[in-house]
């Protein structure tokens, strides 16, 4: 999913914010930009309507259904519940209690075996957000602000900061209005209502669907809109008025649905060959797991980007994790994870040895080994003795695969330590040499 939306795995990574002492729980606070609400009920609409009229009037923001109040212990909601929502009824709720129309979207999230749903407010481009009627605890003509973490009635500060930003905006929209028809001409300039869809001037008039306007972002003659990703649409042919009528509306029948990238995801995915949808952002993921030592160049073959590229978007990731800095000196300077066998005659050197040659004949038994001796360790680390010409890559892949299902999650750190180094080993040997660096 695109980083520009509001429920990119990056934001998403900001609100599920996991308790390291209770993994049941999230550190994540209700704010100016989120509220948290156990279940969905459209009986507590109006309620919904302050909080995302509060939102609207503010930065936005998100409220997340599926969440304890205090502590903020993740209980899930039933998805299927809630993706019966009918968005029509939803705006239309929320219009006849609030005047601008607040801009909202929807979106599943399945994160630990557990489902949240999320309803995201944008930001108002005609603020103020105002209720126009008394509806539950709305108040008519009222104006709701997000002050640290609660929706309250708007204080002369901030809404004398609303009646300027929107003067200087209207200022701001004139000047570049007049400058954009003087650099056309009065008489080959049209004008294009927003609220309606209607393009007028004076050659006529045509007519855009109202469920595109939102979504139209538009370029200069001869621009390609490849590597920015916005939908562009492109007008050919000869253009006919229509009346409303011939608009068909269009309804929102499934809501968008993601599911969260953890440590898990991105190790087994990798050992499966799995081919990803967005591959970038399980790379950005690393950012936030709790080590960099995890398989990164498999996900930047599949994404197509150079390593330039790859380090670039990575420096823009906003986290405090120290993670992030790990993860970006090892790219940079193509960190090596393959170890020698020692020369010498030490129990452990011959294990290793043993080790490697069973690798080789791919004569691994797995159940002859005791997990709690350090054979284990010695089996793991063996497997970043191989190098590239000697590596049968099914093999080893499945051999790993095993290991991580039977051992990772035991509460062993120093294995789990093993494995992953020993992963990001084959990671460097299968697909380093494959991506470009600039």
């Amino acid at each position: 999913m695109n980083n520009d939306s509001p429920f990119s795995q990056e934001k998403l990574n900001n609100i599920f914010t996991v308790s390291a002492k209770y993994p049941d729980r999230l550190i994540s606070r209700e704010s100016s930009w989120l509220e948290f609400k156990e279940k969905f009920n459209f009986g507590s609409l109006s309620k919904y309507g302050k909080t995302m009229a509060a939102f609207a009037n503010t930065k936005g923001g998100y409220v997340v259904f599926g969440i304890k109040n205090q502590p903020h212990i993740m209980i899930g909601i039933d998805g299927e519940d809630f993706n019966k929502i009918d968005p029509q009824k939803l705006t239309n709720g929320l219009n006849e209690i609030f005047s601008p129309e607040i801009s909202w979207d929807i979106h599943i999230y399945d994160f630990k075996d557990k489902t949240f749903g999320l309803i995201y407010t944008f930001e108002s481009r005609n603020k103020p957000v105002m209720a126009k009627k008394n509806s539950g605890e709305v108040k008519e003509a009222e104006i709701y602000y997000r002050y640290r973490g609660r929706s309250e009635k708007i204080k002369y500060p901030e809404f004398i900061g609303i009646l300027d930003d929107r003067r200087k905006q209207e200022q701001s929209l004139w000047m570049n209005h007049l400058e954009k028809i003087a650099k056309i001409g009065v008489q080959d300039a049209g004008v294009f209502d927003t609220n309606t869809g209607e393009v007028s001037g004076t050659s006529g008039r045509f007519v855009i669907d109202e469920s595109l306007l939102d979504k139209i972002r538009f370029i200069k003659a001869g621009q390609l809109e490849e590597m920015a990703g916005s939908p562009t649409m492109k007008l050919i042919g000869k253009l006919h008025p229509a009346g409303k009528s011939s608009i068909l509306p269009v309804k929102k029948i499934y809501t968008d649905r993601t599911r969260g990238i953890r440590t898990v995801d991105i190790i087994t995915d990798f050992l499966n060959r799995k081919s990803i949808d967005n591959p970038m952002e399980y790379i950005i993921q690393i950012c936030w797991e709790s080590s960099f030592n995890l398989p990164v160049y498999y996900y930047i073959v599949q994404s197509q980007k150079t390593l330039k590229e790859v380090i670039y978007r990575l420096e823009e990731v906003r986290t405090r994790s120290p993670t992030q800095s790990g993860l970006l000196e090892r790219l940079s300077n193509s960190r090596d994870y393959s170890i020698k066998i020692p020369n010498n005659e030490t129990r452990a050197t011959k294990q290793k040895r043993l080790y490697y040659q069973m690798i080789l004949d791919k004569k691994v038994d797995l159940n002859s080994i005791d997990e709690n001796t350090r054979n284990l360790v010695y089996l793991i680390q063996s497997i970043r003795t191989i190098g590239k010409g000697e590596l049968d890559s099914k093999y080893v892949l499945n051999l790993l695969k095993r290991i991580f299902d039977l051992y990772f999650t035991q509460k062993n750190p120093d294995i789990s330590a093993d494995i992953r180094r020993s992963i990001c080993h084959v990671d460097v040997v299968l697909y380093r040499d494959q991506i470009k660096t600039n």
